[in-house]
């Protein structure tokens, strides 16, 4: 369930920063909007990314989905921290 909403959060902010792209919206000439928008929409889709993965936690009949909704918010930044601080 976790992978799940993370996966989905990080597609929507992808997704959404390449469409943005091809659209003209975003600019690589401006330095940092790239990066600045794709930060902004990663955190507007750990919405998505919490209701996702706590609608298929309790579809599965699970009973602590503020564990799992927690989890959620906490396991991509965590691991990419915890990448960033061993390497």
């Amino acid at each position: 369930c976790v992978f799940c909403g993370s996966g989905g959060q990080i597609a929507i902010a992808t997704g959404s920063t390449i469409g943005l792209s091809a659209v003209g919206c975003l600019s690589p000439a401006r330095r940092g909007s790239l990066l600045n928008a794709l930060l902004l929409l990663y955190a507007f889709g750990g919405t998505f990314a919490g209701y996702t993965s706590a609608m298929l936690y309790k579809s599965f009949r699970g009973r602590r989905w503020q564990l799992c909704t927690f989890v959620t918010a906490v396991f991509f930044p965590g691991m990419c921290f915890g990448f960033f601080l061993i390497f």
